[in-house]
Protein backbone atom coordinates (compact mmCIF):
# COMPACT_ATOMS: atom_id res chain seq x y z
CA UNK A 1 0.00 0.00 0.00
CA UNK A 2 2.84 2.49 0.99
CA UNK A 3 3.98 1.60 -2.51
CA UNK A 4 0.75 3.14 -4.61
CA UNK A 5 0.55 6.24 -6.19
CA UNK A 6 -1.45 7.97 -2.81
CA UNK A 7 1.52 7.48 -1.23
CA UNK A 8 4.44 8.64 -3.27
CA UNK A 9 4.38 12.22 -2.33
CA UNK A 10 4.39 11.57 1.36
CA UNK A 11 7.13 10.45 3.36
CA UNK A 12 6.99 7.17 5.54
CA UNK A 13 8.76 4.56 7.13
CA UNK A 14 6.99 1.87 8.05
CA UNK A 15 7.99 -0.25 11.75
CA UNK A 16 7.09 -4.31 10.95
CA UNK A 17 7.51 -5.63 14.93
CA UNK A 18 7.15 -9.41 14.95
CA UNK A 19 4.15 -10.69 17.67
CA UNK A 20 4.24 -8.36 20.76
CA UNK A 21 4.71 -9.92 24.13
CA UNK A 22 2.10 -8.78 25.89
CA UNK A 23 -0.17 -10.91 23.30
CA UNK A 24 1.62 -13.73 23.87
CA UNK A 25 2.01 -14.10 27.22
CA UNK A 26 -1.72 -12.69 28.18
CA UNK A 27 -3.04 -16.44 28.84
CA UNK A 28 0.14 -17.55 30.75
CA UNK A 29 0.04 -14.20 32.71
CA UNK A 30 -3.58 -15.18 33.01
CA UNK A 31 -3.48 -18.61 34.49
CA UNK A 32 -0.61 -17.48 36.86
CA UNK A 33 -2.84 -14.72 38.26
CA UNK A 34 -5.92 -17.09 38.33
CA UNK A 35 -3.83 -20.05 39.77
CA UNK A 36 -2.56 -17.24 42.73
CA UNK A 37 -6.28 -16.22 43.23
CA UNK A 38 -7.92 -20.00 43.32
CA UNK A 39 -4.71 -22.86 43.51
CA UNK A 40 -6.69 -23.86 40.47
CA UNK A 41 -5.08 -24.05 36.74
CA UNK A 42 -6.78 -23.89 33.76
CA UNK A 43 -5.50 -25.31 30.25
CA UNK A 44 -2.22 -22.75 28.90
CA UNK A 45 -3.38 -21.56 25.56
CA UNK A 46 -0.49 -20.51 23.43
CA UNK A 47 0.00 -19.26 19.93
CA UNK A 48 3.57 -20.72 19.65
CA UNK A 49 4.96 -23.82 18.49
CA UNK A 50 6.51 -25.60 21.48
CA UNK A 51 9.92 -25.68 20.63
CA UNK A 52 10.13 -23.15 17.59
CA UNK A 53 11.63 -19.86 19.02
CA UNK A 54 10.19 -16.67 17.61
CA UNK A 55 11.75 -13.32 18.35
CA UNK A 56 8.52 -12.31 20.08
CA UNK A 57 9.08 -8.26 20.75
CA UNK A 58 7.77 -5.43 24.06
CA UNK A 59 5.89 -2.29 22.19
CA UNK A 60 8.13 -0.66 24.65
CA UNK A 61 11.11 -1.63 22.33
CA UNK A 62 9.13 -0.60 19.20
CA UNK A 63 8.13 2.97 20.89
CA UNK A 64 11.90 3.40 21.63
CA UNK A 65 13.22 2.39 18.38
CA UNK A 66 10.40 4.64 16.70
CA UNK A 67 11.71 7.80 19.15
CA UNK A 68 14.93 7.50 18.20
CA UNK A 69 13.89 7.28 14.15
CA UNK A 70 11.25 10.43 14.69
CA UNK A 71 14.10 12.22 16.97
CA UNK A 72 16.75 11.64 14.03
CA UNK A 73 19.02 14.81 12.85
CA UNK A 74 18.20 13.49 9.28
CA UNK A 75 15.11 12.03 9.45
CA UNK A 76 15.43 11.91 5.59
CA UNK A 77 17.61 8.66 5.63
CA UNK A 78 14.35 6.77 6.83
CA UNK A 79 11.99 7.95 4.45
CA UNK A 80 10.62 4.84 2.45
CA UNK A 81 12.23 2.18 4.54
CA UNK A 82 10.69 -0.64 6.43
CA UNK A 83 12.70 -1.83 9.60
CA UNK A 84 11.71 -5.45 11.05
CA UNK A 85 11.75 -5.34 14.39
CA UNK A 86 12.48 -8.61 16.86
CA UNK A 87 13.01 -9.25 20.55
CA UNK A 88 16.67 -9.39 21.74
CA UNK A 89 16.05 -13.73 21.89
CA UNK A 90 13.91 -15.89 20.34
CA UNK A 91 11.38 -17.58 22.57
CA UNK A 92 9.32 -21.26 21.80
CA UNK A 93 6.13 -21.97 23.71
CA UNK A 94 8.23 -24.85 26.02
CA UNK A 95 10.32 -21.52 27.03
CA UNK A 96 7.49 -19.91 27.87
CA UNK A 97 5.62 -22.86 29.55
CA UNK A 98 8.89 -22.68 31.76
CA UNK A 99 8.54 -19.66 32.90
CA UNK A 100 4.51 -20.45 34.15
CA UNK A 101 5.94 -23.29 35.69
CA UNK A 102 8.93 -20.95 37.24
CA UNK A 103 6.01 -18.96 38.99
CA UNK A 104 3.81 -21.13 39.48
CA UNK A 105 6.47 -23.67 41.57
CA UNK A 106 4.82 -26.75 39.83
CA UNK A 107 4.01 -28.23 36.38
CA UNK A 108 1.25 -26.53 33.81
CA UNK A 109 -1.25 -29.14 34.05
CA UNK A 110 -2.18 -28.92 30.30
CA UNK A 111 -0.93 -27.31 27.26
CA UNK A 112 -2.02 -26.34 24.09
CA UNK A 113 0.47 -24.79 21.54
CA UNK A 114 -0.37 -23.36 18.38
CA UNK A 115 -4.08 -22.81 19.50
CA UNK A 116 -6.06 -20.32 17.40
CA UNK A 117 -9.49 -20.85 18.83
CA UNK A 118 -9.65 -17.76 19.66
CA UNK A 119 -9.31 -15.96 16.63
CA UNK A 120 -12.70 -18.01 15.27
CA UNK A 121 -14.49 -16.48 18.59
CA UNK A 122 -13.56 -13.27 17.33
CA UNK A 123 -14.09 -13.52 13.81
CA UNK A 124 -17.10 -11.75 13.11
CA UNK A 125 -18.64 -8.95 11.31
CA UNK A 126 -16.85 -6.88 8.60
CA UNK A 127 -13.72 -6.86 10.02
CA UNK A 128 -13.50 -10.74 10.48
CA UNK A 129 -10.93 -10.84 7.93
CA UNK A 130 -8.40 -9.35 10.37
CA UNK A 131 -8.42 -12.32 12.74
CA UNK A 132 -8.47 -14.34 10.30
CA UNK A 133 -5.35 -13.44 8.55
CA UNK A 134 -3.37 -14.26 12.00
CA UNK A 135 -3.98 -17.77 11.07
CA UNK A 136 -1.62 -17.81 7.49
CA UNK A 137 0.91 -14.82 9.50
CA UNK A 138 1.37 -17.36 12.74
CA UNK A 139 2.64 -20.15 10.06
CA UNK A 140 6.13 -18.30 9.24
CA UNK A 141 6.74 -18.48 12.83
CA UNK A 142 5.33 -22.02 13.54
CA UNK A 143 8.48 -22.76 10.89
CA UNK A 144 10.97 -21.07 11.99
CA UNK A 145 11.08 -17.93 9.88
CA UNK A 146 10.25 -14.95 12.69
CA UNK A 147 13.65 -15.36 14.50
CA UNK A 148 15.72 -12.38 15.72
CA UNK A 149 17.91 -12.83 12.80
CA UNK A 150 15.36 -10.99 10.20
CA UNK A 151 15.69 -7.99 13.06
CA UNK A 152 16.83 -5.35 10.13
CA UNK A 153 20.71 -4.55 11.18
CA UNK A 154 18.86 -0.99 11.19
CA UNK A 155 17.28 -1.98 14.12
CA UNK A 156 20.21 -3.11 16.43
CA UNK A 157 22.17 0.02 15.12
CA UNK A 158 20.06 2.77 15.92
CA UNK A 159 17.97 1.12 19.07
CA UNK A 160 18.21 -2.88 19.92
CA UNK A 161 15.34 -4.27 21.55
CA UNK A 162 15.95 -5.00 25.11
CA UNK A 163 13.17 -6.15 26.99
CA UNK A 164 13.01 -10.02 27.39
CA UNK A 165 10.25 -11.97 27.20
CA UNK A 166 10.50 -12.89 30.84
CA UNK A 167 11.42 -9.41 32.07
CA UNK A 168 7.48 -9.30 30.08
CA UNK A 169 6.43 -11.77 31.83
CA UNK A 170 7.55 -10.33 34.95
CA UNK A 171 6.36 -7.01 34.23
CA UNK A 172 2.92 -7.86 33.33
CA UNK A 173 2.70 -10.26 36.85
CA UNK A 174 2.96 -7.01 38.69
CA UNK A 175 0.20 -5.32 37.39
Amino acid sequence: MLDTDEFRRMAWTSLQPNVFSSFVLANAVNLVKQYRKTGEQQPLSLICSRDVGSGIIDANDVGAFAAHVLASPHPEAHDRKRYILNGPEDVSGQDIVDMVEEELGTKVESVIYKDLSFLERNAHGPLKVLPLSIKHAVETAWEGKCGTDTTSKEVLEICAPKTTVAQAFKAALSE
